[in-house]
């Protein structure tokens, strides 16, 4: 493993565990067994360190989320594909949770604008999936791009462990129902 993958797995790991405001550089540079020197000469500073976490855990949750979503033949397959992707991976990449979900401004500013990214692309993961159905006749959506914006800001809420406390349903139950909903407000009427 390279130095610089070290560095971000360990701050990954640390980040996730502890949050950026307790992680300091020397605990970075303690895990990943590196010098605080060496550190610097590859990252300027925490920020961006904890920058190139949410990146590839950005990429990561994307691309699991397109490969599943590809991997379906039907429109309630791919949207059942996106949400069982998003929902159980989201939890293991728990430093892209944390920018997504809270607000790091004032330790971070490119959060907003990563936070923002990951939104788009999910949205148009989405777009593709209704512009689909609309091909395929089984849904009907006067605003695709709108549709699909409130479609992932909706779905932030079962990102949040406390969202559904006390509910008593699983990741399954839970896609499954989300996906009632989504089905019976997009599929096409008669």
């Amino acid at each position: 493993m390279s130095t610089r993958n070290k560095i971000l797995h360990s701050a990954q790991q640390l980040f996730g565990r502890y949050g950026l405001k307790k992680v300091t550089t020397d605990d970075i540079a303690r895990e990943a067994q590196v010098s605080k020197a060496t550190i610097y000469k590859i990252y300027k500073n925490k920020q961006a360190i904890l920058k190139d976490v949410v990146g590839h855990e950005m990429e990561v949750m994307l691309a699991s989320i397109r490969g599943a979503v590809d991997a379906q033949d039907t429109v309630e397959g791919r949207l059942r594909a996106h949400l069982v992707t998003k929902i159980k991976t989201v939890h293991q990449l728990i430093n892209l949770y944390n920018v997504t979900n809270e607000t790091l401004a004032e330790h971070w500013g490119p959060a907003h604008l990563m936070r923002e990214m990951f939104i788009q692309e999910e949205s148009r993961i989405l777009e593709e999936i209704m512009i689909k159905g609309m091909e395929t006749g089984e849904l009907e959506i006067a605003n695709v791009k709108i549709t699909a914006s409130f479609m992932v800001i909706s779905l932030q809420s079962l990102e949040s462990p406390w969202a559904i406390e006390g509910l008593n349903v699983t990741v399954e139950e839970q896609v499954e129902f989300m996906l009632e909903l989504m089905m019976n407000g997009l599929r096409k009427r008669n």
